[in-house]
């Protein structure tokens, strides 16, 4: 199950930093987002 978080804009890089630290590369990270934005979408488009 997928959890989403709404991150603030100024807070977009230390997520980031974060992230790198926990181990995620960013080509999953960027993977993971782009399959969420097109779920997201499809959501909306039905």
């Amino acid at each position: 199950m997928r959890q989403v978080y709404v991150v603030p804009k100024s807070e977009k890089a230390d997520t980031l930093s974060a992230l790198k630290v926990l181990g995620f590369t960013r080509e999953r990270l960027f993977s993971d987002i782009s399959m969420a934005v097109d779920t997201f979408l499809e959501d909306i488009a039905t």
